[in-house]
């Protein structure tokens, strides 16, 4: 009896020991995100992501740490009365809760729409942007991607990734690791205190290489966040616009271009800043603007020095493009410039 006793007591105390731990593992996971959210609100983006990933292997349950990490990531563009105003600089026309309650978005006339933390009433990520006023902005039914619709007369599609319950903890660790690679930067115990330490980029390239091992064989069943995660280490240059995406790179400049508007074409330089043709087309687009006959004077002569400019460099780029020596051809023509 005596030894059945001590047994029950021992089995107990283990419960109460493993219980202590996790609480305490909890708590730590949450002081990280706060300092994470400090460093971010400071703009050291790499410092915040190495207290993310510190609080994702303490907790990798914490949804606030996870859904934080992605938007620091991801830098993607995205509040109820229980957490505080969720500000927006214009009347919200909309709001709507994620199908697992866990974030909310707003559309709104300033021409956004934004990501929110349902529990914090926070910000995630930066703003979605559009050209009019925003007056829809919806979740796609598993919580993944955002729709957005405007008075600029277009709709968007917007990659919203979180962490979900189907995520395992393997995952969870390898998108800490991810974090940690992308910033640079880890956190490093030393009895009880925890240093930033700098990653040399041999650990950065082991950490994209364990990612990318796993994800060698394609496959149509992947989780989100393992999409996510073998997006984030892929190609840059053959891999998909986004991690949801079906559509390439090279297709979504392609688009850009048959597309021709200015904001569209600014968005494709941002992706490939050297592409000679989607500089060129760029170039022509402005000085098209720049002749508007009702074209604000300032804006016209700033259209008009862009053009030359743009088209310019795409023929240093490219120079023996057909194609950017025409646009660059057509610009000249269009605003009378002067060539040596």
């Amino acid at each position: 009896m005596v030894a059945i006793a001590l047994a029950v007591v021992a089995f107990f105390a283990e419960a109460k020991a493993k219980d202590q731990t996790k609480k305490t593992s909890e708590a730590a996971s949450r002081g990280n995100v706060s300092l994470a959210r400090y460093s971010e609100e400071s703009g050291k983006n790499a410092q915040a992501l190495a207290y993310f990933a510190q609080a994702l292997r303490l907790n990798p349950e914490n949804r606030e740490a996870s859904g934080l990490t992605t938007a620091v990531l991801t830098q993607l563009s995205w509040q109820v009365p229980l957490t505080g105003s969720m500000w927006h600089d214009g009347e919200v026309n909309s709001a709507q809760f994620s199908p697992d309650g866990q974030r909310v978005v707003t559309a709104s006339r300033d021409k956004t729409a934004r990501l929110w933390d349902a529990t914090s009433g926070k910000p995630i990520g930066e703003p979605m942007k559009h050209e009019g006023g925003v007056f829809s902005a919806q979740f796609s039914p598993d919580g993944q991607r955002v729709v957005t619709a405007s008075w600029d007369k277009t709709a968007r599609l917007w990659d919203a990734m979180t962490v979900t319950h189907k995520d395992t903890r393997e995952d969870i660790l390898l998108f800490a690791e991810l974090a940690e690679a992308t910033g640079g930067v880890a956190l490093e115990t030393v009895g009880q205190a925890e240093n930033l330490k700098s990653l040399t980029p041999e650990q950065v390239k082991t950490s994209r290489e364990k990612i990318a091992a796993k994800f060698l064989k394609p496959s149509s069943k992947l989780t989100s966040l393992q999409r996510f995660l073998a997006w984030s280490v892929a190609d840059r240059r053959s891999r998909t616009i986004s991690p949801l995406s079906q559509v390439t790179v090279s297709e979504w400049l392609e688009n850009r271009i048959k597309e021709g508007t200015v904001e569209g074409l600014r968005a494709a330089i941002q992706v490939d800043p050297s592409n000679a043709r989607v500089t060129a087309h760029l170039g022509r687009r402005l000085a098209d603007y720049a002749l508007k006959q009702d074209s604000d004077p300032d804006e016209a002569r700033r259209a008009r020095g862009e053009a030359d400019c743009l088209t310019r460099r795409a023929l240093k780029l490219a120079p023996d493009n057909d194609e950017v020596r025409k646009l660059r051809d057509e610009v000249i023509k269009l605003l009378e410039l002067k060539t040596n």
